[in-house]
């Protein structure tokens, strides 16, 4: 499937013909990205599964939950290069401050732990439309400000 980032390779990954052509980002679903992508390529990579978000986990120690997601994905990802960006849970909610301010802390130490094994993160993996923005929704204000903390980590750690 294409989007405007570029490929998502479910399974094998884009075919080698787009990378001829010069694409520059791409994400492997469910398979190891290859070792010797061009320089100043952008790959991403994340392990689909079932539940594939953190939705049932909410209300739970968030720090704990991605230690735990770290730990169940780690067989998928330890062959995935370490200049490849790894996603972490997909589409899941945010839908007032007091979840924001769990999923914030969910991707602090989501990132902490991913840092602490070699990698760079993909941060939020919100669905489309979400979490609301101030100007469209009054929670928004509230959400984005419990999601201020994980974002400046995300830009002071790269």
């Amino acid at each position: 499937m294409t989007s405007l980032i570029g490929v998502h390779g479910i399974g094998g990954g884009p075919p080698q013909f787009l990378f001829d052509a010069g694409m520059r980002v791409a994400k492997w679903v469910n398979a190891t990205p290859p070792s010797n992508l061009p320089f100043g390529f952008v790959g991403i990579w994340r392990w689909v599964e079932s539940p594939d978000s953190y939705n049932d986990k909410m209300g739970s120690n968030p720090e704990v939950e991605a230690q735990a997601w770290v730990d169940k994905q780690a067989i998928h990802f330890q062959d995935v290069p370490k200049s490849i960006w790894i996603e972490g849970p997909n589409e899941s909610n945010c839908e007032d401050g007091v979840q924001a301010a769990w999923v914030n802390r969910f991707w602090l130490k989501f990132m902490q732990v991913m840092e602490s094994r070699g990698y760079k993160t993909c941060i939020g993996s919100f669905g489309t439309g979400r979490p609301s923005l101030p100007v469209t929704d009054p929670q928004g204000i509230a959400i984005w400000t419990a999601l201020l903390p994980m974002l400046r980590y995300a830009k002071a750690n790269g």
